[in-house]
């Protein structure tokens, strides 16, 4: 191995001669030799215990991150399985191709045979698919050789070689079918966001201070501080849903509102009991949705009684409405349901209860208070459309249950505090009192 040889300048300088000291070496092996080993490790590691690895791979900025099973084998040869748009098919697909760990300024992961569902994120073609994007020229900037900068039985880290996005493979267990893999997936993706609510709320529960968060349905998401400036204050990174929760692509850096210091993220894991994400890097930040009363009191949401889930005197009311619009209309003009939601009146957005009868619409106007964070009250303004004032004049049980909802506060309470699809309102004064009212 090639000596570390140092010259001392000052005795050079004083003496006119040189003296050459040289020190034993600092590795027993050349670099050559020792990335080959590293090579060789990684090569193990990867097709050890079943060889059956999850990447969550990242290609650019602008779209999400998307999950790939590999099936590493000695023989040089790997199974890839995939699911997503770019592929053609939102059923999991596999192909076989090859695969190699190299030596190139350390060990390098290659998949160095064409792979349709893998190489296709990584090649400059436009790629047909529900998008309107034109990648010709560049396509997707998606990498196909990773740098092996560490790894365990668990997990490798990797990084991509072009691109230089952080892609993590995570080994899965040798029995797990793949299919199911992806449910699961899909299972989580379903449990996080929603097209039906577009924005989200981050907490820094170590100084209260609330982000919005936007996008969460796309995978490429905004974050800002919700009493600073959207303009300015807006990070935006891609993200990839896993088995466990969500990931960024990268640590995200978003400034306070006082701009003097910033909260950062990368790794969110999901809480079945109470339906948050909670930061992996500090418990105390938590992503759910925004509070429960203003959801509720947003009149661009549509909150439909659960007829089939209502307690106490709700319950009664509710059965006295509908018998007594089936005795009213002899069955032309039945009940369909009940909602809380917001209707034009005069050109203004208006919060009303409507009342489906039969395909006729009936719209009462109301007054929604919101009481703290999940709290609310609803009180009728005795104003309506024709088919409303109609349908109280001749099933007088709708003025009941109106009146009953103005008489009640009610607490707001949901299973899942990430996707409150379904929440549940519940009497201050008596919980045997409640409605339970879901999205739309």
């Amino acid at each position: 191995m090639k000596k570390f040889i140092y010259i001392s300048t000052l005795i050079l300088a004083l003496a006119g001669t040189s003296c050459n000291n040289e020190e034993d070496d600092i590795f027993d092996k050349s670099a050559a030799l020792r990335i080959q080993e590293a090579a060789d490790n990684y090569t193990s590691l990867l097709t050890s215990n079943g060889g059956l690895w999850s990447m969550e791979y990242f290609t650019n900025t602008d779209e999400p991150g998307y999950i790939y099973v590999m099936k590493f084998n000695s023989n040089g040869s790997v199974d890839i399985s995939g699911k997503n748009e770019w592929i053609g098919t939102t059923a999991v697909q596999s192909e076989t191709s090859l695969w190699e760990v190299i030596s190139d300024y350390g060990p390098v992961l290659t998949f160095n045979s064409y792979n349709s569902l893998f190489h296709i994120l990584s090649t400059p073609e436009d790629i047909s698919s529900t998008s309107d994007i034109d990648e010709q020229g560049y396509g997707h900037e998606g990498d196909y050789e990773f740098i092996l900068m560490e790894g365990n039985d668990s997990t490798i880290r990797t990084t991509g070689k072009k691109h230089n996005y952080t892609i993590m493979l995570r080994h899965l267990a040798e029995n797990t079918d793949v299919e199911a893999y992806y449910n699961l997936i899909d299972e989580m993706s379903a449990n996080l966001f929603s097209t039906k609510f577009t924005t989200n709320i981050i907490t820094d529960n170590n100084t209260g201070e609330r982000f919005v968060v936007t996008g969460g349905a796309d995978g490429v998401i905004s974050v800002y501080p919700e009493a600073g400036d959207a303009v300015t204050q807006t990070e935006t990174q891609s993200a990839v849903v896993n088995a466990t929760g969500l990931r960024f692509a990268s640590t995200v850096t978003v400034e306070r509102a006082t701009g003097t210091d910033s909260l950062t993220f990368q790794t969110f894991k999901y809480n079945a009991t109470n339906g948050t994400l909670v930061c992996e890097e500090d418990e105390n930040i938590v992503m759910t949705n925004m509070y429960l009363a203003d959801l509720f009191i947003d009149m661009s949401y549509v909150w439909m009684i659960d007829s089939e889930n209502i307690g106490g005197q709700f319950a009664t009311a509710y059965a006295a409405a509908e018998e007594a619009m089936q005795t009213a209309y002899s069955g032309r003009r039945n009940l369909r349901s009940i909602s809380f939601m917001g209707t034009t009146v005069n050109t203004v957005l208006t919060p009303c209860v409507r009342f489906m009868g039969g395909t006729a619409a009936g719209y009462m106007y109301t007054t929604v208070t919101r009481d703290g964070n999940e709290a609310v009250s609803v009180v009728a303004t005795g104003s309506g459309n024709n088919n409303a004032l109609r349908f109280i004049a001749d099933a007088p049980a709708l003025q009941t249950f109106l009146d009953l909802l103005g008489s009640t506060k009610f607490n707001i309470t949901t299973e899942s505090l990430l996707l409150p699809n379904t929440m549940k309102l519940t009497s201050t004064t008596n919980e045997n009192d409640y409605i339970y009212v879901t999205v739309q």
